[in-house]
């Protein structure tokens, strides 16, 4: 499974990418806040930012299956790998529990 099938497959199986994007958008426009008026970015800027965040944390992710699943290619392994370990609920609740800092 290639990281773009991984990002799909996590998508349509799971939260972790909408709870993470609300927790980085929130830690992000409250940084934004902090800055002195005239260096605030705008909010697109603000948001890329949010999904930068979230492209580190899938790509994290993503390296560190692909280490663990043998014969890394077949998208059957990755998602009984995915299955068996409960991968999804488990991020879901981390992405749940984290903080930004």
């Amino acid at each position: 499974m290639n990281k773009e099938e991984f990002s799909e497959y996590m998508d349509k199986n799971s939260n972790v990418r909408n709870i993470f994007a609300e927790r980085a958008l929130s830690y992000q426009q409250e940084k934004n806040q902090a800055r002195q008026p005239a260096k605030r970015w705008r909010d697109g800027r603000v948001e890329r930012e949010a999904e930068k965040m979230y492209d580190n944390v899938l790509n994290n992710i993503y390296e560190q299956i692909k280490r663990t699943v043998q014969n890394s290619t077949e998208r059957n392994n990755w998602i009984q790998f995915i299955d068996e370990n409960d991968l999804f609920d488990d991020l879901e609740q981390s992405m749940n529990e984290m903080s930004f800092e």
